[in-house]
């Protein structure tokens, strides 16, 4: 990889973790301002745009607590100002029923495709979507 290629793989490989890390922080505005203001994001449901996005995650119990870990990052580069990315998802969360202090426990595998564009010199997330693999009570 030349210097400029290893520069954008280690910006989109931040915003990536970024994007998780600020998801398990409950920091709804932290989780925007790593996306393009039209990303798309395919879950349970599509979700397009800030303002689909902030619903969703607002709509979150208020007990739940997340922690995603993502591993195994591949980026590609399609074009200059586009990222290609597959990471897997592991995620552990608690029961919101029982508390926010119950324990946490193995909830989802599942495999991101990731979306990135460059755009006024920074690389956001324009689309992300979820493939389960595996899915615990």
């Amino acid at each position: 990889m030349d210097d400029q290629t290893l520069l954008n793989h280690a910006a989109c490989e931040q915003v990536l973790h970024r994007f998780v890390d600020r998801l398990d922080a409950r920091d709804v505005e932290g989780v925007i301002s790593l996306t393009q203001p039209d990303m798309i994001w395919i879950a349970e449901a599509r979700f397009e745009g800030h303002d689909a996005i902030r619903a969703r995650l607002h709509g979150r119990p208020e007990a739940l607590r997340t922690f995603h870990i993502l591993s195994s990052i591949v980026i590609d580069f399609p074009e200059s100002h586009v990222a290609v990315s597959r990471s897997h998802l592991t995620v552990y969360a608690n029961d919101p029923d029982e508390g926010e202090q119950s324990a946490m426990q193995l909830r989802v595998g599942a495999i991101y495709h990731d979306r990135l564009t460059r755009r006024g010199g920074l690389w956001r997330i324009s689309e992300k979507s979820i493939e389960l693999v595996g899915n615990w009570p």
